[in-house]
């Protein structure tokens, strides 16, 4: 297995609304802190082995160069931190204590991710790894 250089985002590539995410993460990222990496690579295979079958494929998942897997609300957090561009907002809604408010909307889009990928020209998978 790879050793990470920076933190990762395991994403499903085969939902276009979490490859549009994935793509806007690219994006955003403009310092090249935060890898991209499609979950049925073999890589992020093993990184999810500590998850249950069912419970790999629900929502995105921010894999640590020290093996940590954070999963929403916690992982959207530290991913707006990651962010430079974003970094306000994670401290607004620490701030604020709003958590709550995004791990249910965080709940809300993966419910529904389908249906928004439905709105979303298709494009590829994006892939920055290690």
């Amino acid at each position: 297995m790879t050793t990470l250089r920076r933190p990762v985002v395991l994403y499903m590539h085969t939902c276009p609304f979490c490859s549009w995410s994935a793509r806007v993460v690219a994006k955003l990222d403009r310092r090249g802190r935060v890898g991209l990496l499609s979950m049925s690579h073999p890589e992020a295979q093993a990184m999810l082995e500590q998850f249950p079958i069912e419970a790999r494929y629900q929502t995105w998942i921010l894999a640590y160069p020290d093996g940590r897997l954070v999963r929403p609300p916690e992982a959207t957090l530290a991913l707006l931190d990651l962010l430079s561009a974003l970094a306000p907002v994670a401290w607004l809604v620490r701030r604020l204590r709003l958590q709550r408010l995004v791990g249910r909307v965080e709940k809300v889009v993966s419910t529904y991710r389908g249906e928004l990928g439905k709105l979303i020209p298709k494009k590829g998978a994006i892939q920055r790894f290690p």
